[in-house]
């Protein structure tokens, strides 16, 4: 067999031998950074220059606002104009005086009623019809033809249910008449019923008015009474 025989290298060939090899290993560690340096620069690059992730926009938060919605217009209400006269009747009955004011439910009838509460003793009382108000004399009041009527209670004491007539007069036309308030000139009629209604006495008024007619010229004026 043939064997290879190495013939002994002088110092200065194994030294520089030696240097070759370390040399070499720097190199590759040398290399391999700067290998690792070039990805990393890479991988910088590439992450700085992809675009950021966005969140998702949410939409901005904005206050409720009132929305302005076209509506109709409210319908007016008709406003009720004071009447130009206003009238009350009044029943005085021992000692006690029971008032309600008349409702004109056409033009020239008016109506009302009382209430009594039962028993009451008395078999007669007085009947009074007042002007409340007029548009010429605001916050006035003033006596409607006669002072006063006698008003008969017998219906109150009566088993027999309905109304009974227990009044019932005309009066005159008074055209001239200053203390005659200006719409009870023409005269009226003047009607009233009375009913026993167990726990009430119920006195039913209608007054139904006559036109007015032209004062006389030149006839005599009564002065308005004093009041």
């Amino acid at each position: 067999m043939r064997q290879r025989l190495e013939t002994p290298r002088e110092p200065a060939e194994r030294a520089a031998l030696e240097v070759a090899r370390v040399g070499g290993g720097g190199s590759a560690r040398l290399g391999a950074l700067v290998v690792v340096g070039v990805l990393v620069a890479v991988l910088w690059v590439g992450l700085s220059n992809r675009p950021g992730t966005v969140p998702a926009s949410t939409p901005a938060r904005t206050s409720a606002q009132p929305v302005a919605v076209a509506s109709a217009p409210p319908t007016p209400t008709p406003r009720r104009t004071a009447p130009a006269f206003a009238y009350a009747v009044g029943a005085t009955i021992e000692g006690v005086k029971y008032v309600a004011a008349f409702d004109e439910l056409r033009p020239g009838y008016l109506s009302t009623t009382l209430r009594v509460p039962l028993p009451v003793n008395a078999r007669s009382g007085i009947l009074t019809i007042t002007e409340l108000w007029a548009s010429d004399f605001r916050n006035s009041s003033r006596a409607v033809g006669s002072t006063e009527w006698p008003l008969p209670l017998d219906p109150f004491f009566s088993t027999i249910r309905g109304p009974e007539l227990v009044i019932d007069v005309a009066m005159p036309a008074r055209p001239n008449r200053d203390d005659v308030p200006p719409r009870v000139r023409g005269g009226f009629t003047l009607n009233v019923y009375a009913e026993n209604d167990l726990l009430f006495g119920i006195l039913s008024i209608e007054v139904l008015l006559n036109p007015n007619p032209a004062p006389a010229r030149g006839g005599p004026r009564t002065p308005e009474t004093p009041r």
